[in-house]
């Protein structure tokens, strides 16, 4: 059994993440993936990880994944419910995402993740206010979180 394979059994399936797969697979319909502003990758194709080439070894042990945003949720609810991990292995990964005190000592969870195709993931939870926010966008050359849009988002979500 493949890596890739082995993944989706064990963790995406139970996790519910239906739309969550590895560069090169197609998981989901060509009409529902984003794909990135300027149409093309670097390499001349579709930038849409459903184009992307396979993942090799080099990748595919820390990332080559994509997914939806409501599959990140997903896997969120799997690691709080130990849905995929239980007791030590879960209380570890969860400990990966502890909350931390912002300016105004409310506590915040983040955890953002990009590509080098430009896309871009990020999870706030604010734990006192019991909110989520998770977006993605598509349109990040650096492939990194905009820091300042980030809080004006918090911000919001406080209102």
């Amino acid at each position: 059994r493949t890596f890739q394979h082995y993944v989706q059994e064990a963790l995406f399936s139970p996790a519910g993440m239906m739309s969550t797969g590895f560069y090169g697979e197609q998981r989901v319909s060509a009409e529902l993936v984003a794909v990135g502003i300027g149409g093309t990758s670097s390499m001349g194709e579709r930038n849409s990880p459903a184009d992307w080439p396979p993942v090799t070894w080099a990748l595919a042990g820390s990332g080559g994944v994509y997914g939806s945003v409501l599959d990140i949720a997903r896997w969120r609810d799997a690691i709080d419910e130990e849905v995929i991990l239980s007791g030590r292995s879960a209380e570890k990964c969860r400990s990966y995402l502890t909350a931390r005190p912002d300016e105004n000592g409310r506590r915040v969870r983040f955890s953002a993740g990009g590509n080098d195709f430009g896309f871009v993931f990020v999870s706030v939870e604010l734990v006192d206010e019991d909110g989520l926010l998770i977006f993605a966008q598509n349109n990040n050359p650096i492939g990194e979180e905009d820091h300042n849009w980030v809080r004006a988002l918090i911000d919001q979500m406080r209102r």
